[in-house]
């Protein structure tokens, strides 16, 4: 009996820990376990710039820094005058001004953004180059003419331009990109001269401005010729009708010496002029051609008003310079000349053979710059010479 009561007491002792387990199993399904949220930390963002130099050329200019990953930029003090920099929301605004000296200029752009450490941005500005493409020494001709000069100037800036007060009534200047335009007015004297400054902040450049007239060029040759008939008026003097002539006055090969020798008048095929004193003279003897027999053409000067030649080759037909408005013109004057106590005035050329027959006789010659505005006027060609020449 007491083993049957002690079975049902563990029995039931068996049951309560089921149920008691079975309560605590139950209550541990129905509620869900506490889970804490993991702490996400934010990334850590490394601050960076996207130029880390900066290069201007020598104009004015301006360039950017843009800062990454910070809010917070500041600039520091920048000593340069010519070099500014600002920032605007994380961007750094940089502005250089011209550079007008030749030498490469540097500084240090210092951004901290909020933290120990700053960074430092180096900044380069190029030297400027201003200089002209040319030489220093400006020739221009004595009709009044522009010369256009290339000027190198990479700073951008406008540079003046200096011309001495005396010199400002012949010589002046525009400015037209990159080109400096000399304009003279026409000479009226063989050489004058002026300098010229170009000024860009400190530097100079110094021009000198030659303004020359020579005696060479393209002329026209005007002259009254009794060429091809040497018909003779009623006093027995010669007809001669006016023509003119497109000729080129170049330098002879001799010192002082000048020649024409082309479209010059029938068989004549050069003429040589010597250049003294401001004159020009064309001397009495030399040889200037043959006809068509051979015969040498030979000058000689001669007295129009009394039919007389004159055989002293030591004598000169000249010409004094005259100049006007940059045209240089000659004009040839009569030639004194006494032969026994007779007082001749010589006012023409002749050109003659060695057997004294006259081809050509010349008078009123005169050499004017070729402007454009005269026309040619030749003679006519007349059968061979042998003929038609006349003794005289």
């Amino acid at each position: 009996m007491f083993s049957i009561l002690i079975k049902v007491m563990m029995k039931n002792k068996f049951n309560y820990a089921f149920l008691l387990v079975s309560f605590f199993l139950i209550t541990a399904c129905k509620n869900d376990p506490i889970v804490e949220e993991p702490i996400i930390e934010d990334p850590i963002v490394e601050v960076s710039l996207d130029k880390v130099n900066i290069h201007f050329s020598a104009s004015l200019g301006t360039d950017t820094i843009k800062v990454r990953g910070s809010r917070t930029v500041n600039v520091g003090i920048i000593d340069e005058i010519w070099l500014e920099a600002k920032v605007v929301d994380n961007i750094v605004i940089v502005k250089v001004s011209p550079n007008l000296i030749s030498e490469n200029r540097e500084a240090v752009i210092r951004i901290s953004t909020g933290e120990e450490a700053v960074h430092s941005v180096p900044v380069v500005q190029e030297g400027s180059i201003f200089e002209v493409e040319s030489n220093h020494t400006i020739e221009l001709g004595g009709q009044g003419n522009n010369q256009t000069i290339p000027v190198i100037n990479t700073a951008e800036v406008p540079y003046s331009v200096e011309i001495p007060e005396d010199n400002q009534g012949w010589l002046s200047y525009d400015l037209e990109g990159n080109f400096l335009i000399l304009k003279t007015t026409p000479s009226d004297v063989l050489f004058r001269e002026s300098s010229i400054s170009l000024i860009l902040g400190e530097r100079r450049i110094e021009l000198l401005v030659k303004q020359t007239i020579t005696i060479e060029g393209n002329y026209i040759l005007a002259y009254d010729n009794s060429y091809p008939d040497n018909k003779k008026n009623d006093d027995g003097t010669l007809i001669c009708l006016p023509y003119q002539r497109k000729v080129t006055l170049k330098k002879g090969e001799e010192s002082n010496t000048y020649v024409i020798n082309e479209n010059l008048p029938t068989y004549v095929t050069s003429l040589t002029f010597t250049y003294e004193n401001e004159k020009l003279s064309m001397k009495a003897g030399q040889k200037v051609g043959k006809t068509t027999t051979g015969a040498e053409l030979v000058v000689k000067l001669f007295d129009t008003s009394k039919m007389y030649f004159v055989n002293d080759d030591e004598l000169s037909y000249v010409a004094p310079l005259a100049i006007r408005e940059g045209c240089v013109n000659f004009t040839f004057e009569n030639t004194p000349y006494s032969a026994e106590e007779v007082n001749y005035s010589c006012d023409a050329m002749a050109l003659r053979t060695n057997t004294q027959l006259n081809v050509h006789l010349m008078k009123n010659i005169r050499l004017l710059t070729d402007t454009g505005e005269l026309t040619e006027i030749k003679e006519i060609d007349p059968p061979p010479v042998g003929p038609r020449v006349q003794n005289h």
